[in-house]
């Protein structure tokens, strides 16, 4: 986060702005690394219980008149 804020600190830009970029920019980077590297693995066995992905239902299959 250290490293976005000194990236941007730069710009010329209100500083309310340079915030939501910041918080909005680092929260969907951790987002994306917990769904890959955590949730699935090990770790996320160890921090939340073991989880399984869950496929999505087969779409329904539409009648056809003949």
């Amino acid at each position: 986060m250290i490293m976005v804020q000194i990236l941007i600190s730069g710009w010329e830009i209100p500083l309310i702005i340079k915030l939501v970029i910041v918080i909005g920019g680092v929260t969907a980077v951790l987002l994306v690394i917990y769904e890959f590297a955590v949730r699935y693995t090990w770790i996320g066995a160890i921090l939340n219980g073991r989880k399984f992905r869950v496929s999505p239902p087969p779409l329904p299959i539409e009648k056809q008149e003949v």
